[in-house]
């Protein structure tokens, strides 16, 4: 709270007239996060390991209708939140977006501005490149630095499901996947019957595995 004061005395905030104010929420209190979530349109929440520290602050958003936003890189954790909140959010109104940092928004402006500059393309006449389908993108990151505390954290508490990760259900036994998983199911936020579920898109998730490994240890 001292430094969040120390923020809300700052001259140049205080000359920016801006309306502020400071609740103190502890992730492990439920109460507390539903009073918190009540107070306000949107949670930002930028604190990670999100599967430790986090799994209330999404009940308490989606429960009480505020939207929630966050910068985690967990897609099993995400996966796990939709699946135990998803009902409830759709309930409040609560609109909950994770995935909103470095992991997910360069690859996705990227993408979005090469489809836009194809539009562009089409729209000014020029028809040289003729009908375009997008099937496949592939981005490559450069990062310099180290990685903060909260990834490291989750990086080390990670938790890793060997049976789905390295086996799959085949009607009443199990078999080996053909590609294990390195961070499990790479369709693990699409929809569960029309994709996740679905057979046809095997060679994807299989495809979209190897790449998980070859990103990690090459």
């Amino acid at each position: 709270p001292s430094k969040l004061q120390a923020i809300k005395d700052d001259p140049e905030f205080v000359n920016s007239k801006a309306i502020s104010d400071i609740f103190v929420a502890s992730g492990s209190d439920l109460d507390l996060l539903k009073q918190m979530a009540a107070r306000t349109s949107v949670v930002i929440n930028c604190a990670g390991p999100y599967s430790q520290y986090s799994n209330l602050v999404v009940q308490a958003c989606a429960e009480m209708g505020a939207d929630y936003v966050d910068i985690t890189g967990e897609g099993y954790w995400n996966a796990v939140m939709r699946q135990k909140h998803g009902a409830a959010a759709q309930k409040s109104g609560a609109r909950i977006i994770s995935m909103c940092g470095y992991d997910s928004i360069p690859t996705d402006l990227v993408v979005f501005a090469a489809v836009q500059a194809l539009r562009l393309k089409k729209e000014s006449g020029d028809n040289s490149t003729g009908t375009v389908q997008v099937e496949e993108i592939k981005v490559w990151h450069e990062a310099m630095g180290i990685a903060n505390g909260g990834t490291v954290h989750t990086m080390v508490d990670y938790e890793f499901d060997p049976l789905n990760d390295f086996t799959k259900a085949d009607k009443q036994s199990r078999s080996l996947r053909k590609v294990p998983f390195l961070m499990g199911d790479p369709l693990q936020l699409t929809h569960p019957s029309t994709v996740r579920h679905n057979p046809d898109f095997e060679s994807m998730r299989n495809s979209l595995a190897s790449g998980e490994w070859l990103n990690q240890l090459i």
